[in-house]
């Protein structure tokens, strides 16, 4: 007959399972002891699932500004060049210096 504790473990098992849609396969856990490492492995790994996703937008972001940052760049330097009547050939040389040396913020 089961214990007070182990009908708890049980359920946490069973709500964890269900929540982070782990459970229900041909593999379970069966004892106390295997219910309440797979609690523990699951409420782990929802942590680190939540902070991998919580990042993503920071990424995004960065590499957003990033991109922003390099147009201006581009357009500060097309508009500097013209102004002071750089020659085409030097024009396109300078640009493509920029691409070389930001080939990720295109």
């Amino acid at each position: 007959r089961a214990s007070v504790l182990e009908k708890y473990v049980a359920s946490f098992y069973w709500v964890y399972s269900t929540v982070t849609t782990v459970g229900y396969g041909d593999l379970h856990a069966v004892t106390m002891q295997e219910r309440v490492l797979c609690i523990l492995c699951m409420v782990a790994g929802g942590f680190v699932f939540g902070t991998l996703i919580q990042n993503v937008p920071v990424i995004l972001e960065k590499k957003s500004v990033a991109i922003h940052n390099y147009s201006q760049l581009e357009r500060d330097m097309l508009e500097f060049l013209g102004k002071h009547k750089v020659p085409p050939d030097l024009r396109g040389r300078v640009m493509q210096y920029y691409e070389y040396r930001f080939p990720d913020h295109r």
